[in-house]
């Protein structure tokens, strides 16, 4: 028994790690999704809709939501195209600021056109 729970206690960690990598995966997938829809909108329409759910259900048939708040993903379109992204891992709203920015943050961002 102390064998097993010492193997628990190293293990639990590890598992937590997995969850999280999981819920990044899946809401990259669902970026990727929702790009693709935005995209489709902007050929058809010639701009950025003002609200993800201008998307559904022509694009989509459900607008993803953020797997880390269990919200809205934070959308904010602009002139020039748009700006999305989920809070990430640490579950703070850090207004899209991900890993290469300066100061970083861990949303995971997708930016149309992207910052040079």
């Amino acid at each position: 028994d102390v064998f097993g729970d010492i193997l628990i206690s190293m293990m639990l960690p590890s598992l937590s790690e997995t969850k999280s990598a999981e819920l990044s995966a899946f809401q990259v997938h669902d970026h990727l999704q929702l790009a693709l829809a935005l995209a489709a909108y902007h050929v058809d329409q010639g701009n950025y809709p003002d609200k993800l759910l201008a998307l559904k259900p022509k694009y989509l048939q459900q607008i993803p939501l953020d797997r880390f708040s269990g919200k809205a993903i934070i959308y904010r379109p602009s002139e020039q195209g748009y700006l999305f992204y989920s809070i990430g891992r640490n579950e703070k709203d850090e207004q899209g600021q991900s890993f290469g920015d300066e100061p970083a943050g861990d949303d995971l961002r997708v930016e149309m056109p992207r910052k040079q």
